[in-house]
């Protein structure tokens, strides 16, 4: 909502930061296995491949730069999730409180809270291998929703897109069965979290369509005489 052009600088900008950020994973990753003999059982594999690198030292430099990382991601992630809430009770698919602006700092500020403290519950009563669980198969699911609505948008906009990518649709296509690929890698006893995502997208979208009957239903405001 804050970009000048964004129908001419966000898709660029999108895609040359997926870019750049999978360049460095890569290699960071590439890093980690060529150093350590066995790295997916280090619970702090750059730490450690650092530190087999320059001892100690390279050890803190790791750790910190880890530490560095998560906490930039979580920051991010913290400005960015509430505006998913805040969006949908706009269009009526949420709550209106969560619609609602701060006065002094303009910010959803009760879509942040409510989304921190969900956050917070999930730290508290899981692990962290349960939530990096959950956080990818969630991320999943988006990523399958969001290919599969490029293919439906594509036929269905009246408005010219701001930003073609070449191939678009194919790209979608590979997304959608890489992503499905992914999920049914999942076991068993991780389905659980496919049927609670599934389910709250469903009730979501039963509270929008309840919604939007009923703003259908209400009556307009009385004609001026």
């Amino acid at each position: 909502g804050e970009l000048r052009r964004p129908r001419q600088d966000a898709g660029f900008a999108l895609i040359t930061a997926i870019a750049i950020i999978t360049v460095i994973y890569a290699l960071t990753q590439l890093a980690v296995v060529g150093v350590l003999p066995n790295a997916a059982a280090s619970k702090a594999p750059i730490a450690d491949a650092l530190g087999a690198l320059m001892g100690s030292p390279g050890a803190v430099i790791g750790g910190l730069a880890a530490a560095v990382s998560a906490y930039g991601w979580l920051t991010g992630n913290a400005l960015l999730i509430p505006r998913m809430p805040f969006s949908m009770a706009e269009r009526g698919e949420l709550p209106a409180i969560f619609a609602r602006v701060h006065e002094t700092y303009r910010t959803p500020h009760v879509s942040i809270i409510v989304c921190s403290l969900i956050a917070l519950a999930f730290g508290l009563v899981g692990s962290f291998a349960a939530a990096a669980t959950l956080s990818a198969i969630g991320r999943l699911i988006v990523y399958v929703m969001t290919c599969g609505a490029l293919l439906i948008l594509r036929r269905r906009a009246t408005l010219p897109a701001g930003f073609m990518l070449p191939a678009g649709r194919l790209f979608a296509l590979i997304g959608i069965a890489f992503s499905i690929w992914l999920l049914s890698t999942r076991s068993f006893a991780q389905a659980w979290i496919i049927g609670a995502i599934v389910l709250g997208g469903a009730l979501v979208r039963g509270f929008s369509a309840r919604s939007a009957a009923a703003r259908q239903r209400s009556p307009g405001p009385p004609a001026a005489p």
